[in-house]
């Protein structure tokens, strides 16, 4: 009977989808009247007049940054291009509440007090608004981002389920690349420590009648800190867009290939050497082939109505080989994922008292979102067919002249279709659903201080892997749900700005692997993946920025959370979360064009990753000293990076005594051209 209702709902869904992408067609080839073309541009300017910063990530359509109750940071390109960066770690470490780990190449993110090991299930991570998240617990690979494309990074924190769906529990980070903008060109060259060479073009164009397009094309090699850590890749993108008086699309074509190779942990007693890797994973590596298409629109239905759709779908093989501590393999694994997204959306807009210079505006917002999901994995013959449909809406209502209420919610259905060569042989089938709200009110105390409180309640499905490695007789992991609190002020008046906000994120029934359950028959290792009894994550963000002197700003941040896991009816502090991080930053415009900046990173002490019951010893606590100086000379751009200036020593990782050295002094020097 379950099985039935979705698939009526499936179908239901295919015909509103049809009936949207038809109406996409007639827009493409219809003019509007320009009565709706003036007023939809009226709206939009109110928007954009209010408040200089828009933020996409907020509600899906371009949203006041004022109107929003929650917390949310923005790493713009003016700040990208003077911290010098290479990759995005070194950019979202500075951000409050964010702590950031590298696993020999590979960048893991972490929001709210969630482990490392399920931050990749519990925090969504977006490029230009598609999904980079997997079906497997494999982290985001955030490699495939070149800095040098980005416009912007959105963080959004705090439980984002309503409107994003599963696995945005602790918050969503949206990265937002750049649009191809008049004729132009860009070529970037890199090289820095451990032989990192890096080069990349950009070629944009537009014609007088609204069509623009893009190529880009980059290459990087590094042997990275550890011995047995080559890696090389390699991507192409292109784009094709039309901007039009009502309607606009783009289509973006990207093709990824990364080789490399996976030096693995090390145990204590090999830390007196922290670059090599042990005998055991001399063969291991990962290979990397993936290609993605994008395809956004927005178009103008009328002088209120506006409609969004994204269409995304992606392809990857990857080969591998994956050995552990005290036991070598050179069997070859593959993984193919095949991901599609299909996701329509409407905004309905109503302008309160147009005739007053500070008129406010309810907005609306409704959409879907389905997924088809296939998944392979050889070693195991464990694979995944999953079919996801979610249904939610957004509703913003201002009152009081000076306050703002948010209401969302969501539906979601999926149908796993799941075999595994020792857990379920014959395959099975598992249906799972749940819903999200969010409650939300937004005070403009004044045009300098804001207030906002928010009551949101989240969930999240078991990933394929964490499905097929249960104990015995348990058939599939419930749905992760939980609850968030969130309090906050913001405050900005003659370049100081000011944020804090406390809250509180509850988990039940939270998925993790738990190494004290009784193993799947056929089990490598002990343990499986369960659905825990709760956790809690009580924290505390604050940040400032401020310009004493006109050639001077300073930033300064600091998070606290105390992350709490319920086993067996005790509590354990979570493992892989500091319970205290702080970053701060100085930059100086020494002279015209001329910019020196100094970054220092706290992360405290914390249980291993896994080590649930806290029987193992902590990771210490660590501070790192960055620095960039950034130049530009007419059409030229020259940086230079120097990070952990002071050599420090530090694990960035580690997860059941099994430890991942962070690189020592290391920088890059950066040299770009445009055209």
């Amino acid at each position: 009977m379950q099985r039935h209702m979705f698939d009526r709902i499936e179908a239901t869904a295919s015909h509103y989808l049809t009936y949207l992408l038809a109406v996409i067609i007639v827009n493409l080839f219809v003019v509007k009247s320009s009565d709706a073309a003036e007023k939809a541009q009226t709206i939009s300017e109110h928007t954009k007049v209010k408040n200089n910063i828009i933020i996409v990530s907020g509600n899906r359509f371009e949203q006041e940054y004022k109107q929003l109750p929650t917390h949310i940071d923005v790493i713009d390109q003016e700040t990208i291009e003077l911290s010098g960066a290479s990759n995005l770690l070194q950019l979202l470490q500075q951000v409050a509440g964010v702590q950031v780990s590298n696993l020999s190449g590979k960048t893991i993110v972490s929001l709210r007090g969630v482990a490392f090991e399920q931050a990749a299930n519990n925090v969504l991570v977006l490029l230009d608004g598609r999904r980079l998240n997997n079906t497997d617990i494999a982290a985001p690979d955030l490699e495939t981002i070149i800095i040098e494309r980005i416009k912007r990074i959105e963080i959004v924190q705090g439980s984002a389920t309503s409107l994003y769906g599963d696995q945005a529990v602790a918050g969503v980070i949206n990265v937002i690349t750049k649009s191809p903008n008049n004729q132009s060109a860009k070529f970037t060259v890199a090289a820095g420590s451990y032989h990192n060479r890096l080069a990349s073009v950009d070629v944009n164009f537009s014609g007088d009648n609204g069509w623009k397009g893009a190529f880009s094309g980059y290459e990087k090699r590094t042997d990275n800190y550890r011995e047995h850590n080559e890696q090389k890749q390699k991507q192409v993108a292109m784009q094709l867009g039309y901007i039009g008086q009502s309607s606009n699309w783009n289509l973006e074509i990207i093709d990824f290939k990364e080789h490399l190779q996976t030096p693995g942990a090390l145990l204590e007693e090999d830390l007196i050497s922290p670059r090599l890797s042990r005998d055991e994973f001399a063969n291991d590596f990962v290979n990397t082939d993936r290609v993605s298409y994008q395809f956004n629109s927005s178009h103008q239905l009328s002088e209120s109505w506006q409609f969004g759709l994204d269409i995304n779908h992606s392809d990857s093989n990857i080969e591998s080989i994956n050995s552990f501590i005290g036991f070598a393999t050179d069997t070859v694994n593959s993984t193919e994922r095949s991901q599609l997204g299909v996701y329509p959306r409407i905004k309905k807009v109503w302008v309160l008292e147009e005739q007053r210079s500070d008129a406010r505006t309810v907005e609306w917002i409704a959409g879907m979102d389905i997924d088809h999901n296939d998944y392979d994995f050889s070693l195991l013959s464990r694979g995944n067919q999953q079919k996801a449909l979610s249904i939610y809406s957004y509703l913003s209502i201002p009152f009081l002249q000076s306050m703002n209420l948010n209401l969302a919610g969501r539906y979601s259905k999926v149908k796993d279709e799941l075999t595994d060569a020792f857990s379920y042989a014959q395959g099975v089938n598992l249906d799972n659903k749940a819903h999200a709200f969010d409650i939300g009110l937004n005070y403009e105390v004044s045009n300098q201080l804001q207030a906002y409180a928010r009551w949101s309640k989240n969930f999240r499905f078991a990933k394929v892997d964490e499905q097929a490695y249960t104990s015995p007789n348990i058939i599939g992991l419930n749905p992760q749900r939980g609850y968030s609190t969130e309090l906050g002020i913001s405050y900005l008046e003659n370049g100081h700005q000011f944020k804090a906000s406390i809250y509180q994120l509850k988990l039940k029934d939270e998925i993790f692997f738990d190494p004290n359950a009784t193993e799947p028959v056929g089990a490598f290792f002990p343990g499986a993946n369960v659905n825990g009894q709760s956790s809690s994550r009580n924290g505390l963000i604050v940040s400032y920025e401020f310009n004493p002197l006109q050639f001077i700003s300073l930033g300064l941040n600091y998070h606290y959370v105390d992350a709490i896991l319920v086993v067996d009816s005790k509590k354990y502090q979570l493992p892989g979360v500091a319970k205290q991080t702080a970053n701060g930053w100085v930059n100086w415009a020494v002279v015209d064009d001329l910019d020196w900046r100094v970054e220092v990173n706290y992360r405290g002490g914390r249980y291993q990753d896994g080590d649930a019951v806290n029987a193992l010893p902590q990771v210490n606590s660590y501070a790192l000293v960055n620095s960039s100086l950034s130049w530009n000379l007419d059409s030229w751009r020259l940086s230079l990076r120097l990070d952990n200036i002071f050599n420090k020593s530090y694990i960035d990782y580690a997860q059941f005594n099994g430890f991942y050295p962070a690189a020592g002094r290391h920088g890059v020097a950066k040299i770009s051209y445009q055209f």
